[in-house]
């Protein structure tokens, strides 16, 4: 409300020579959003912070970083294959991963963390089973994600999370080439097959493909189930409600 009234187009900076635009009125936020030349990517939109050339052929071709007409080209080919349907199959597989997680919880104790020992570890597990991640994988690919969203944590170093970065990318780029040569019926494997016979996007942005699941699967999901369960526990009468 105070930046709308004295501030709403705000430079708000992270670290010294880096930072971003914040727009906080409506009608400016409308106008950002839907001007594709004055705020393209394709200019250098994504260069929020200070990085070369290579890391901007990267941010590129995220699917999250592109104007129309690539990104409409993009999404109309992951929106095939990432269907209700398919994601109905996975409900089985994701209330196994919720009661085992449940039980881990109770045999901790007063000491289980909501957030470590369930939260964070389930959208990992069900991405993996998205994306078809091997079993044996899944334990590193969740450390590199950890890392790879971590941007702004103070766990990480900014090399660690660069190397992550780079380790998911190339883990990644060799996963799709198993899948073209061994489908698996998962995300991946379909996008794959699907694009070696007729492609209609480049190979960097099928590797990147899997970047917005874990991006937008992730966190937000950790943070729904965080701040659900703290709304519920404000809200004695509504718990009990559902619970019931």
């Amino acid at each position: 409300r105070w930046m709308r009234a004295n501030d709403p187009l705000r430079w708000q900076s992270e670290t010294e020579g880096s930072g971003y635009w914040c727009v906080s009125r409506y009608d400016d936020a409308v106008a950002v959003s839907r001007d594709n030349v004055l705020f393209s990517s394709s200019a250098g939109g994504t260069n929020i912070f200070e990085v070369g050339e290579e890391q901007l052929v990267v941010l590129r071709a995220l699917m999250l970083n592109m104007d129309p007409p690539d990104h409409s080209r993009v999404r109309k080919m992951i929106s095939g294959t990432f269907t209700a349907r398919r994601v109905n199959t996975l409900i089985p597989y994701i209330e196994q991963h919720v009661d085992s997680f449940l039980t881990d919880m109770i045999k901790a104790g007063p000491d289980a963390d909501l957030i470590e020992s369930f939260a964070a570890r389930l959208p990992v597990q069900i991405i993996c089973e998205l994306l078809g991640v091997p079993m044996s994988d899944r334990a590193q690919f969740g450390a590199w994600s950890r890392a790879f969203l971590a941007t702004t944590s103070k766990e990480y170093t900014p090399e660690q999370v660069k190397e992550a970065q780079v380790a998911l990318f190339t883990y990644l780029n060799q996963l799709i080439e198993t899948k073209k040569a061994d489908p698996q019926g998962d995300i991946l494997s379909d996008l794959a097959v699907q694009n070696a016979a007729d492609p209609k996007i480049s190979d960097l942005e099928l590797v990147f493909l899997g970047v917005p699941l874990l991006v937008a699967g992730h966190e937000t999901t950790v943070n729904m189930i965080g701040n659900g369960i703290f709304a519920l526990l404000l809200e004695p009468a509504k718990l009990e409600e559902l619970r019931a």
